[in-house]
């Protein structure tokens, strides 16, 4: 599909090149006609009006043809025609030479003034004689004024041949420029393309796997039908397990999928920080607890955001779940909330709320990839029973509030969480910095 819309892109852009150098092609080569053709009606035009003494009468055949003139540009050749009779072996035309730069053929030369004078037009073409020719009554006799179509022609042949090759070099150009930049520009779509096609796959076996134990735990339901549910209690129970998972992560997937329709439709109201922060400290220190792991917290009063009140809950809960999770046997947990202030000023309207955990450090190699929906590193993020979600959707919800998320994580110091965005103090947006 990808391919196809990549084609038709190109193709299109050609489309539109190609019309467009037509045109030009087009515009270019008339300009070029006319201006040549102007050229040659203008020499015509001075070749008649030039001031010339005519020589002694003389018949076509007795003229001595070619006779240069310094001011003349242009190879027109004018004969001052009088009809005098009937007609003749010789023409019935008596012909007086002026000076002229070129010379003619004596039998081309009889043609064309007997076409010229049985004609009323003062200007044509005589296409089968290649001349084009312009009239002027001058004191009783007609003087004509004959140039050579040839050059004319030669010229707009390759006027035509030359803007052509060049039209068809740049449209051949254009060509391998647009591959190369439909090339840059599908990148993302390829990479989102690609994405789509491993979520759909991770999605669909992260979904099979509760489906096959719940329709296997069923069957064993069903051929055992005497018994009481108390004996079959622990496949009851593996039942509603698998099911509360399925169930977790379709609403997951779910809130993806509505995060990435519309990241900017959320409620939006003031929002506790520090009263959230609490919150989720009380609700995950047991787990904390459970697990070994040292819990502390440092989380400063009257910390407001502009936001919805369930995401950044949300958000919250999926950082210290992290957290927790990944610190390790006889780890240590630390989560602070706090105001500061930043440059000159010393008005506290900044706050830093940090998520730090010991344990073992997401690889470097993982950073990059730790937001990706489905994305579970072997060594950074097999533990626990996650979908390799929860990231992810810290991400979209840091997206939708405007928000940036970072981490650092190294053996030394452990892992980090950072997310940077807006509070709202005294009804004025400022920053707020979660790291």
């Amino acid at each position: 599909m990808l391919n196809k819309l990549r084609n038709r892109f190109i193709f299109i852009n050609m489309l539109l090149v190609g019309v467009i150098l037509i045109a030009l092609f087009v515009v270019i080569l008339a300009v070029n006609v006319v201006s040549n053709y102007n050229d040659l009606t203008e020499a015509l035009e001075d070749a008649l009006a030039y001031e010339i003494d005519i020589p002694a009468a003389f018949f076509i055949g007795d003229h001595d043809h070619g006779r240069p003139h310094d001011d003349l540009t242009r190879d027109v050749y004018v004969v001052s025609v009088s009809q005098v009779g009937p007609y003749s072996d010789s023409g019935y035309v008596v012909v007086k030479s002026v000076n002229n730069t070129v010379t003619m053929e004596d039998d081309l030369l009889t043609a064309a003034i007997g076409r010229v004078m049985q004609s009323s037009a003062t200007e044509g073409w005589l296409d089968d004689m290649s001349l084009i020719y312009q009239t002027e009554q001058f004191f009783g006799s007609t003087r004509i004024a004959f140039a050579d179509l040839t050059p004319f022609l030669n010229s707009i042949k390759d006027g035509f041949v030359s803007l052509g090759s060049i039209c068809v070099i740049v449209f051949v150009v254009f060509f391998f420029i647009s591959n190369f930049l439909a090339s840059i520009a599908f990148k993302p779509a390829e990479k989102a393309w690609e994405q789509q096609h491993h979520f759909l796959a991770d999605a669909s076996h992260e979904l099979k796997t509760p489906l096959t134990v719940i329709l296997a735990n069923n069957n064993i339901l069903l051929t055992h039908g005497e018994k009481t549910i108390d004996e079959l209690h622990k496949w009851v129970e593996s039942t509603q397990t698998e099911a509360e998972h399925m169930k977790r992560l379709v609403d997951e997937l779910l809130f993806l999928a509505k995060s990435d329709a519309a990241k900017s439709e959320i409620p939006r109201e003031p929002v506790d920080m520090s009263e959230l922060a609490w919150s989720n400290m009380l609700q995950l220190e047991p787990l904390a607890f459970e697990k070994g792991i040292a819990f502390d917290a440092q989380i400063q009063q009257g910390i407001t955001v502009i936001g919805d009140r369930t995401q950044l809950n949300q958000l919250f809960h999926i950082l210290l779940d992290n957290a927790i999770k990944y610190a390790g046997e006889d780890g240590a947990v630390t989560w602070s909330l706090e105001k500061y202030s930043t440059g000159k000023t010393k008005v506290q309207n900044y706050a830093k709320l940090c998520v730090h955990n010991t344990g073992k450090p997401i690889p470097a190699e993982d950073l990059p990839h730790i937001y990706e929906r489905f994305y579970r590193s072997d060594r950074a993020r097999s533990a626990g029973s996650g979908y390799g979600l929860g990231l992810a959707i810290a991400k979209s919800i840091c997206e939708v509030h405007e928000a940036d998320i970072s981490v650092e994580s190294t053996a030394e110091n452990g892992t980090t969480f950072t997310v940077r965005f807006k509070m709202y103090t005294n009804n004025v947006k400022s920053f707020v910095f979660l790291c």
